[in-house]
């Protein structure tokens, strides 16, 4: 999971094919935050050459509530394959801190073999009239051995009618070094206004700064079998911070 360039997932739907990934995040919190847990699983079936169904589940324990949010979306390639787009609506599940109502687009052009830029735009809606719209543009970059993404996020967040209104900005990098035929060293980071990372309302009501990065090893055994593992920290401003492992297994078939 890569959460600070969040968003439905944007790949050429070519060729048709089934696609599984399990996601699972165990964090540690500073003080006495309890242990927070995450859990996605994402499910992609291939409907033609050109667009993919996905359906994604996940079940959050954060600060001790657990909620489930379930979305589903479609990616979809046009013309000669040069421009990319999806699109996902999400909604909670008998939700007590995490967003009642998530919508997500996002588009990505192909320039060249090495250069994508893409822009996306995420709305999320919490209870307690609690909204935040995110805005990210930017690039993928593919050269040699490096795969790398890096985008600049633009956060809207407000509180009931006029109780707060603010903005904020944020950058985010992710990339992978592949260091054999089956072994890339993966990394990711942000840094930038909470809202831009935020994920439940206690996040979304806060105007704080943080910042994060993990960093691990995914293998691929077989075409289209992944599985990685990382290590993670963020600062919450110092209000808290997070250390936490993040395992994530993926097979196409």
């Amino acid at each position: 999971m890569i959460p600070y360039l969040a968003g439905a997932q944007t790949r050429p739907a070519a060729p048709p094919k089934n696609h599984v990934q399990i996601d699972f995040e165990l964090d540690d919190l500073s003080g006495a935050e309890k242990t927070q847990t995450q859990t996605t699983v994402t499910v992609t079936r291939g409907v033609s050459a050109r667009s993919q169904l996905f359906v994604a589940v996940e079940s959050h324990n954060r600060f001790g509530d657990p909620d489930t949010q379930i979305s589903a979306g479609l990616n979809h390639v046009f013309g000669a394959r040069r421009v990319m787009l999806s699109a996902s609506v999400g909604a909670g599940v008998n939700v007590q801190t995490i967003a009642t109502r998530e919508v997500d687009v996002k588009a990505q052009v192909r320039v060249s073999e090495h250069l994508n830029p893409f822009a996306e735009v995420s709305y999320s809606a919490y209870r307690a009239d609690t909204q935040v719209v995110v805005g990210t543009v930017g690039g993928a970059l593919t050269w040699k051995r490096l795969s790398a993404q890096a985008g600049l996020q633009l956060t809207r967040a407000s509180v009931g009618p006029r109780v707060i209104r603010e903005a904020g900005t944020g950058i985010g990098v992710k990339g992978a070094w592949r260091l054999s035929p089956k072994v890339s060293l993966v990394a990711n980071g942000h840094v930038g206004a909470e809202h831009a990372v935020a994920k439940t309302i206690r996040e979304a009501q806060r105007a704080i700064k943080a910042w994060g990065a993990s960093a691990g090893l995914e293998v691929a055994p077989k075409p289209n079998h992944t599985l990685s593992i990382s290590y993670l920290y963020q600062d919450r401003e110092r209000v808290y911070s997070v250390r936490g492992m993040v395992v994530s297994g993926a097979i196409g078939f």
